[in-house]
């Protein structure tokens, strides 16, 4: 692509300059802030939107002495390209300025961008596309920018467009380049190298928290291991057999004195008249609850009625306050409209008709006067007539409203004295059955006197159980000490068992840690063959890919301390790294890479230099030439176009 033809009108303060290069190379002089950045801002923003930095909130506006942008100026960028063949493209930026109704001046309401193809005005869209038809933003700024490859783009990105231009080698042709990595296909199976070693490190996170975890569970286990010494599990066993069935025997002795027969049988009894006098309390708690439930079931549809009928009133009320205040603003709108009518029926015509010809200076004919005035008056009483039957149409139908409104008003007063007299009836409804409800639960249900048989049998059953009580005592003292020789047997043999299980888990994590330490050795083993893979693969991608430039080579990976690896993609030049450089080493090296890669893309763009004047000698290049000098001397700009030999000046 070339550029032949570049013009700027009020942008960024150049007020008009052309820049005509015919598709050669050129050098463009002048002083600080002559403008010289500004012709690759507005040659970037034509194409993109973009400054020449990549900013797309640049102000592209004139600014006045205060520092303010000026108005109402159109701020635009022609360019006219030849890339197989010639297309002109055009770019105005400039102010929406409207005037609204009721507003005496004109309103700012931004910006507007107006696109062009060929003197044909298009959509931003149809413009973008005949742009990336072109060349797409990213690939412009890395052919158009020696800085910009080396020095903005992130070093991410800068490898990842070495890869897949030149770094085209096979993993098979590396893992063939290096005995070593014989087995790596079959660690990697169908994954890749990036995707292994994430597995690889989240593994090993995890192993290494396990690892560390063990040791803390193993020291707590043994620390709490109890002492067992000089106790037999067998025997534990036995023993806590043997004292559950003693214990058993001794259970249903004490039962046997405590439930004799004569026991048992006024134990019967007591229970059936216990159950007999439940049942003849039962009747009058149900009869209670259904009267209450009675009263629950006419008060509740009462409540809801009452809190229906209260907001339907408030609902009357707002809807009333409505009504009135929309009825005030009609009479007053009435009272505006007849002032009116008095005003414009009051109106009387000064008739001032010019006898004399404006163009020749001699008095008109009286018959010509007269119709003057006679036209005159007549158009004034026709827009008389009008405004006054347009008032009274607007207070016949502002009348009309108000009526309708007034007798809305009466409508929804009937129906809130309506609602009003029912609420007191639902209320004074409510009050009596709450009051009936109040009554009843003070009442409480009729009780029944308990049976005296209950209390005779009682009588019986503790003389009965107080002559057995001495052998109950005795019997309960032996249980006693059955359960507790019991319970010492059962905690020992638990020790025992607990012991048991801890140094079985201590076991189980002694295994665990010895797995999960040789499952880490092998997962090193694997990092090591990863990386390993990475420096044969870098080794000969670095070869391939340094081999397609003349100044630059790229260092693509960069040893670490504990024997690892770590991507970067820095810049060099004879081994000098691309930061060290002076500036005009940066520009050619820079220049060196915009070479490789158009020959890479098959595509070249107009090459933009700032500051060129730091460099005494420029290495060839393929593709249009635009270098900006720095030059006190040139207080405007001024361009040399090659093999042209000519100057114009801005």
């Amino acid at each position: 692509m070339q550029l032949i033809r570049l013009s700027l009108v009020n942008f960024k303060g150049v007020k008009n300059f052309s820049f005509v290069p015919s598709g050669a190379s050129a050098d463009i002089f002048g002083d600080n802030a002559a403008g010289k950045s500004t012709i690759f801002d507005a040659f970037s923003w034509l194409l993109f939107g973009k400054d020449s930095l990549g900013r797309s909130d640049f102000e592209i506006k004139s600014l006045g002495p205060d520092g303010e942008p000026r108005h109402n100026l159109e701020h635009s960028v022609s360019a006219t390209l030849l890339a197989g063949k010639e297309i002109t493209l055009r770019k105005i930026f400039r102010e929406k300025w409207t005037k609204k109704r009721g507003h005496a001046s004109r309103v700012f309401e931004g910006h507007v961008t107006d696109h062009f193809i060929d003197r044909v005005p298009v959509k931003k869209s149809e413009f973008q596309a005949a742009v990336d038809a072109l060349c797409p933003a990213d690939l412009f700024r890395l052919l158009s920018d020696p800085r910009y490859f080396p020095d903005v783009l992130h070093w991410q990105k800068r490898r990842d467009l070495l890869f897949s231009l030149f770094g085209a080698v096979a993993d098979e042709d590396v893992v063939k380049s290096n005995p070593a990595l014989a087995d790596l296909p079959r660690i990697l199976a169908d994954r890749s190298i990036e995707d292994h070693n994430k597995i690889i490190s989240r593994r090993s996170v995890l192993i290494n928290k396990e690892l560390e975890k063990i040791p803390v569970r193993i020291d707590e286990l043994s620390r709490s291991l109890p002492d067992v010494s000089g106790m037999d599990k067998a025997a534990l066993e036995a023993k806590v057999n043997e004292l559950a069935e003693v214990c058993k025997n001794k259970v249903a002795e004490i039962s046997r004195l405590e439930n004799g027969g004569q026991v048992a049988e006024l134990t019967r009894r007591l229970r059936e008249v216990e159950a007999e006098d439940i049942g003849r309390n039962a009747q009058p708690r149900q009869e209670f609850n259904a009267a209450l439930d009675a009263l629950a079931r006419e008060i509740a549809p009462l409540v809801i009625e009452k809190m229906e009928i209260r907001a339907k009133l408030s609902s009357l009320d707002t809807s009333m306050d409505t009504c009135l205040a929309t009825i005030k603003k009609s009479e007053q709108a009435l009272q505006v409209l007849r002032e009116e009518w008095r005003e414009i029926n009051a109106e009387k015509l000064e008739i001032s008709v010019d006898s004399v010809c404006p163009t020749c200076g001699q008095a008109l004919p009286p018959d010509q006067v007269a119709a003057a005035r006679e036209k005159a008056l007549a158009k004034f009483n026709q827009d008389k007539a009008r405004r006054l039957a347009d008032n009274v149409e607007a207070g016949k139908y502002s009348t009309k409203n108000m009526e309708a409104l007034k007798k809305g008003v009466i409508d929804l007063q009937d129906s809130y004295d309506e609602k009003s007299t029912r609420l007191v009836a639902v209320e004074d409804h409510l009050t009596k059955l709450k009051a009936e409800q109040a009554a009843l639960q003070k009442k409480g249900p009729i009780p029944v006197p308990p049976n005296p048989e209950i209390e005779k049998i009682k009588k019986q059953l503790e003389d009965l159980k107080a002559g057995n009580a001495a052998q109950v005592a005795a019997a309960q003292k032996e249980l006693d000490e059955i359960v507790v020789l019991s319970e010492t047997a059962r905690n020992n043999l638990a020790l025992i068992n607990s012991r048991a299980a801890a140094e079985a888990r201590i076991k189980e994590l002694e295994a665990q840690e010895k797995a999960l330490a040789k499952e880490f050795e092998n997962l090193e083993n694997e990092l090591f063959l990863c990386e390993e893979f990475v420096r044969s693969k870098v080794a000969l991608v670095e070869s391939l890919i340094n081999s397609q430039f003349e100044l630059a080579s790229f260092k693509l990976f960069k040893p670490l301390i504990n024997g690892g690896l770590e991507e970067c993609c820095e810049v060099m030049v004879g081994g000098v790294p691309y930061s060290s450089l002076n500036n005009a080493a940066k520009i050619n090296v820079g220049l060196d890479i915009i070479n490789t890669l158009s020959r890479a893309c098959d595509f070249s763009a107009p090459i933009w230099i700032d500051n060129a004047e730091a460099v005494t000698e420029f290495i060839p290049v393929q593709a249009q030439l635009i270098k900006l000098y720095v030059s006190a001397g040139h207080k405007k700009l001024t361009v040399n176009i090659e093999e042209a030999e000519k100057t114009k000046a801005a």
